[in-house]
């Protein structure tokens, strides 16, 4: 799989396309301070973000009902909140190992293989994966949920932690963690989870 390279993407687009152009440019206005989640503008523009899988209305929609329950949760019950739709993702992450075929206890590369399938094609994401000593990078451009948004401070793909980690407990058997270290939504370009044994 090669690099992704998301302002080369970006740059050719937008010399390409006006109206995307303007778009970065509306973007690029929303990610130079900080907003609320709770802010309609925080979805940003999705198809900024995801140049290669694209983007639909509802993808925006989906982002503006998620982004306001999840900025009112967090007044209301707070960091739990996140926790839930973690423990969500992590249920529908073993779901999809299964309904793709991940067999437990394959190779480490046919879990990045099938990882990337599997993300690819629910249109999650295209993941990059590195494993290193104690832990496996993914980093994932083009997220569903947050490629593309305003910056609000904050990671926000949750329920995406929690997929990923599903699939991997699903191929390693093992308890895991797996923890948004970058994301979209604290301004970066991609989102990057750590993969990590539970300790608990």
């Amino acid at each position: 799989m090669p690099i992704y390279d998301y302002e080369k993407l970006k740059k050719e687009k937008a010399e390409a396309d006006e109206e995307f152009r303007k778009k970065c440019e509306e973007l690029e206005k929303l990610r130079t301070s900080t907003i609320s989640l709770l802010d309609v503008r925080s979805p940003g523009y999705p198809e900024v973000g995801r140049i290669q899988l694209g983007s639909n209305k509802y993808i925006n929609y989906m982002r503006l009902v998620r982004f306001l329950t999840m900025g009112s949760l967090l007044e209301i019950i707070g960091p739990i909140a996140n926790r839930q739709l973690y423990e969500a993702g992590r249920t529908v992450g073993k779901s999809l190992a299964e309904k793709y075929g991940l067999s437990r206890g394959a190779s480490f590369e046919e879990f990045v293989n099938k990882l990337q399938e599997i993300l690819m094609k629910e249109g999650i994401g295209i993941p990059e994966v590195v494993k290193e000593e104690d832990k496996v990078v993914v980093r994932l451009h083009e997220c569903i949920a947050s490629a593309g948004m305003a910056n609000v401070g904050m990671t926000v793909c949750h329920f995406e932690a929690g997929i990923i980690n599903g699939i991997y407990e699903a191929w390693s058997g093992q308890e895991s963690e797996t923890r948004e270290v970058s994301c979209w939504g604290k301004g970066d370009n991609s989102c990057t989870f750590v993969i990590t044994k539970r300790l608990f």
